[in-house]
């Protein structure tokens, strides 16, 4: 986790949207009271395609009412195109899936790059912010949320 950007002072998010794959739309607020990990990701980004079993087990280990992974897929094709390559190539059973495929929320947050994985308060600041692929199962990561989730 040697990575992660931490800002001197914590971020507020904006209400821009993003969806679920039944359109169902969301906003960070939504998720208030919750930690939150969120990754932006796409099918065709092989860092990413390696990170998300971690992130996948990540969510099952440690996912409750206090903390949860987000994956905000880039996809252009949305819901058709990410959701049968979470469920059905990479098997994935523990992260739900969120969309942004025209990259307003990306933008609106400036991200710069695919992976990259933002950490959130409970108040829906940005707390952290890591760039690229890293494994979000290992005990480092698992203490830095933990750490997140007791504070």
């Amino acid at each position: 986790m040697q990575g992660f950007i931490f800002p001197a002072q914590p971020i507020p998010l904006d209400n821009t949207a993003f969806m679920d794959e039944r359109d169902q739309i969301y906003h960070f607020s939504d998720f208030a009271g919750q930690v939150l990990l969120v990754n932006f990701w796409a099918t065709w980004c092989a860092p990413c395609i390696h990170e998300m079993p971690a992130l996948d087990a990540l969510q099952r280990a440690m996912g409750s009412k206090e903390f949860s992974v987000i994956t905000i897929s880039q996809d252009r094709g949305g819901a058709r195109i990410a959701g049968p390559f979470l469920r059905d190539k990479l098997k994935l059973k523990n992260v739900k899936l969120y969309l942004d495929p025209k990259a307003k929320l990306a933008q609106t947050l400036k991200i710069r790059g695919i992976p990259t994985t933002l950490l959130i308060d409970r108040n829906s600041h940005i707390i952290g912010r890591f760039e690229g692929s890293a494994n979000w199962n290992s005990a480092d990561a698992k203490a830095l949320i933990a750490y997140m989730v007791q504070k």
